[in-house]
């Protein structure tokens, strides 16, 4: 058996089972690190000419198909046939709970465990929804399989058709598409601003993170001054960022394993700038960056489509709280920090005053 698997143990605690029988087989296997900064680029570029000569030169230090099959089963503690060939490559996630074996130009094959497998059914019931969207587009589920205990689940995901003539270089109607996605959900619910801001409130204070003086005397001012507002929960994403899409004929969304059918607009759209940044830039240069001319009739223009008269800069103070529990509950105490020194900021520098 051709030895072609290489294995390999990423910073996130993910581990990667890269194909190195050719070049394009490489590339495909890459499809799994998405990198966007510089330094990112750079490491990607020298691992994908370090994957090619361990494939030429030093195939003795890489895996067969049945060697790698053996060995997702043992990390994994499961007998299940992981549809392992010679032309594909697999993310194991940090948790050991969930893996992905990409079948190179085919399909994605989605395997879940354990605390993986509500957010992985979560998954597949947004993809339901979604098939007929107008301005996006979402994989095409297929060969659904869920246990009867309820604990494992597994199904394939084919990416639509792509016309390479008529590719996107840009997201030129981002706003547009999250209206879409937000008005999909199944769920169509108006609540007042004050009442989903007590509910956060609660949330918020359950974690036991100490507020400073300024955040409560903010959350003060919101519930007296917009005690009359309203605005609609709709189907949000909760992880949308730029590695959770891909441009083709129309913008291709996956990976909904977070999505809520309850959830407060304009939250997508923050995220898609603010949480590939959050970790890397200084909480003055962020806020330059998502509070610029350019984004904010963007945030506008998303309001006015979904006729919502809740100010953004409040949304935006909404959307930070609700990523600090977010992280909090995914045990990612860097990240929450981050958040949390960005609020922190804008508070001080009267970011939001309307």
């Amino acid at each position: 058996m051709y030895n072609c698997f290489y294995v390999l143990s990423g910073n996130n605690n993910a581990t990667y089972i890269f194909n190195t029988s050719h070049w394009f087989a490489i590339k495909e296997s890459l499809k799994f690190y998405r990198a966007y900064t510089f330094k990112g680029k750079l490491q990607k570029s020298i691992l994908t000419y370090f994957l090619f000569v361990v494939g030429k030169f030093f195939p003795s230090i890489c895996k067969s198909k049945d060697a790698i099959t053996i060995y997702l089963k043992e990390h994994i503690k499961s007998d299940v046939d992981f549809d392992l060939d010679e032309n594909s490559s697999v993310l194991i996630s940090p948790t050991r709970d969930k893996v992905i074996v990409n079948h190179h130009e085919q399909y994605f094959h989605k395997f879940a465990f354990g605390k993986s497998f509500k957010k992985v059914q979560n998954e597949t019931d947004s993809y339901k929804l979604l098939q007929n969207s107008k301005e996006f587009q979402v994989p095409s589920l297929m060969n659904l399989k869920i246990d009867e205990q309820l604990s494992f689940c597994s199904f394939k995901l084919m990416n639509p058709p792509v016309n390479t003539n008529d590719q996107l270089k840009v997201i030129d109607n981002l706003q547009e598409i999250l209206v879409e996605f937000f008005n999909s959900g199944a769920i169509k619910k108006t609540v007042k601003l004050t009442d989903y801001m007590e509910d956060l409130l609660k949330r918020f204070h359950s974690l036991n993170i100490l507020p400073t003086d300024d955040l409560t005397s903010y959350l003060e001012k919101i519930q007296k001054e917009h005690n009359t507002e309203t605005m609609p929960l709709g189907l949000v994403h909760r992880d949308f960022k730029p590695w959770n899409t891909l441009l083709r004929d129309t913008l291709l969304i996956f990976d909904c394993e977070e999505a809520i059918f309850d959830g407060p607009p304009l939250e997508d759209l923050f995220n898609f700038y603010i949480d590939p940044k959050i970790r890397y830039f200084s909480p003055s240069k962020l806020s330059n960056s998502i509070l610029s001319e350019k984004k904010i009739l963007l945030y506008e223009d998303y309001l006015k489509r979904l006729e919502i008269n809740v100010h953004y800069l409040v949304l935006l103070f909404t959307y930070l709280l609700e990523r600090i529990i977010f992280w909090y509950n995914e045990n990612n105490p860097e990240t929450l920090q981050a958040y949390r020194s960005f609020l922190e900021y804008l508070i001080q520098q009267n970011k939001f005053e309307v």
